[in-house]
């Protein structure tokens, strides 16, 4: 759906009811869909916006998560989607600077685990990396659970993984979060113990990932290390 002139108006979480006299049906086209129904509304002519209340009966948040084996053929994949995910941190790469079209852009690498012990990488850069090292240094006890709102899939090297969509992908991971509450509720006493720790992953595979990010050359300019 989309509403003209409220472009400003609406913030993610809140309830509202939308009044209009006037509406067309679309094609839902063009890339990074939120949604892969086959048509938006468009809403037109008077059109008036009201806030609902807090205690509205819709959640918080309301997630479209893939299952990580829709993203393990790269000729059977929409790169163009954006869609949700929900899995266990099992790895988590050092960050990187490089060079990226004469800019210096900061990189990191994360490995997702599903409840079948089925494995997807994440790749992201700019300020997502901050976020990816502030939620590593507050894992405390049992599998760290992570949720990727809108991300989406791309190739490396032939590879389905994940990548975030510009500033549009949203990092989730408080554990009151009903959606991860249920995936932990989940989990075997096997899948607890698989995942008591994240693994610092070699940094060979990241570096080579990452060339394909690059239209042109890419330089190496410094590694982030911990003692």
């Amino acid at each position: 759906m989309h509403v003209k002139n409220y472009d400003n108006r609406f913030i993610q979480g809140r309830v509202y009811a939308i009044r209009t006299n006037t509406y067309k049906v679309e094609t839902n086209s063009g890339k990074f869909l939120t949604a892969p129904h086959p048509f938006k509304i468009i809403i037109n002519g008077v059109t008036s916006v009201h806030d609902m209340p807090q205690e509205s009966f819709f959640p918080d948040f309301m997630f479209n998560f893939r299952n990580f084996s829709t993203l393990q053929d790269p000729n059977n994949v929409d790169l163009t989607e954006l869609f949700d995910i929900i899995g266990k941190v099992v790895e988590i790469h050092a960050a990187q600077e490089r060079e990226i079209d004469f800019k210096i852009v900061r990189l990191i690498e994360i490995v997702l685990e599903d409840l079948r012990w089925t494995t997807t990488k994440l790749y992201t850069m700019g300020s997502y990396v901050d976020e990816i090292l502030f939620f590593e240094s507050n894992i405390k006890s049992g599998p760290p659970i992570l949720i990727l709102q809108f991300c989406r899939a791309k190739l490396y090297r032939d590879r389905v993984g994940l990548s975030t969509s510009f500033d549009t992908t949203q990092l989730h991971s408080l554990e009151t979060l009903p959606a991860i509450v249920d995936f932990k509720s989940q989990l075997r006493d096997d899948d607890v113990d698989h995942a008591k720790s994240v693994s610092r992953g070699s940094l060979t595979s990241f570096r080579v990932e990452y060339d394909d990010l690059a239209n042109g050359k890419i330089t190496c300019n410094s590694v982030e290390t911990e003692d």
